[in-house]
């Protein structure tokens, strides 16, 4: 082997992408079949919670990790690697409305409106 794996005792390509169940979470027989089909596309390895932060922190200070608990414990019985990411991606409702300064500011300098 002309360079060291990246990680030890895994002498596979990593290959695979995001996966976002979080935005499953009221629709459970989704995650299912996407765990049934991970393996067929050859895909061992995902990012999770990029756009989990409403799933994770469902309200200002009240956090919920159950889910993402399950996942990644059925990602590792299938021997799959999870690459967490920051869930930065999308920020929750409760921030927008709780903390109107966060939202962007157009070119022109108006601050767009709530959704």
């Amino acid at each position: 082997m002309k360079f060291p794996t990246l990680i030890p005792r895994f002498k596979h390509f990593l290959h695979g992408g995001d996966d976002n169940p979080d935005q499953w979470l009221k629709y459970p027989d989704v995650i299912d079949p996407d765990f049934r089909l991970m393996p067929l596309a050859g895909c061992n390895t995902f990012s999770i919670g990029i756009f989990a932060w409403s799933a994770i922190e469902p309200r200002e200070d009240v956090f919920t990790f159950d889910w993402l608990d399950d996942i990644m414990d059925r990602l590792a019985a299938k021997d799959f690697r999870a690459v967490l990411a920051t869930p930065s991606g999308a920020k929750p409702a409760w921030m927008s409305y709780g903390y109107p300064k966060i939202h962007r500011v157009t070119r022109d300098g108006r601050r767009e409106p709530q959704a």
